[in-house]
Parts: structure tokens; C-alpha cells; sequence
């Protein structure tokens, strides 16, 4: 969970233009530590009513599909992202001799 929150931390400063860094990790501070209590409420909350295990279960595959889905989403970028760098063939010239 550590490193999760430094490399995250790390990214933001360094990709995000310095005139921009300031909001961005404000906003990254706000949408990650803001919203911990809100889930710790609504996995209580889930967790009473289908069991503790259940609800571990469950974290798990949202997890998975999570990261299925957003594994498509990097892969179809990259793919987009290939194809635009392919320079279009031009027709050679066939020399009649």
C-alpha cells in the first residue's frame, strides 16, 4: 500500500506540468484520502449484510475487472497509438528499361 501511494505520488509529480502540479496533487490528495472513509462506510455497510468472506470475494473480482478492463483500455491506446506512427507506403515507380 506504501509503495502504491509513492510511485502514484511520484507519477503525478513528474508527468503533470509544473504550473498545473499543485491542483493536480491537491486533487489527487482529496479523491484518495477523501474518499477512504466513504468506502470503509459502504464495505462495512456490505460486509454486514452478506458476510465478511462474501464481501472480501467481491472486492476481489470488481479488482479483477477493474484491471481487465483497463488492461483493453492501455492495449487499445497502444494500438491507436501504433497506427498513427505508421507512415502510409508510397507507390514506387516501376523503371521500364
Amino acid at each position: 500500500m506504501m509503495s502504491q501511494i509513492t510511485i502514484s505520488n511520484t507519477i503525478i509529480q513528474t508527468t503533470v506540468s509544473q504550473n498545473m502540479r499543485g491542483r493536480m496533487i491537491s486533487f489527487y490528495a482529496m479523491a484518495f484520502f477523501g474518499m477512504q472513509p466513504l468506502g470503509g462506510l459502504i464495505v462495512g455497510s456490505v460486509s454486514q449484510w452478506i458476510g465478511v468472506p462474501a464481501t472480501v470475494l467481491a472486492e476481489g473480482c470488481v479488482a479483477l475487472l477493474i484491471g481487465a478492463l483497463h488492461f483493453r483500455f492501455l492495449k487499445r491506446n497502444k494500438l491507436k497509438a501504433v497506427v498513427k506512427n505508421i507512415q502510409p507506403v508510397q507507390p514506387q515507380e516501376i523503371a521500364v528499361s
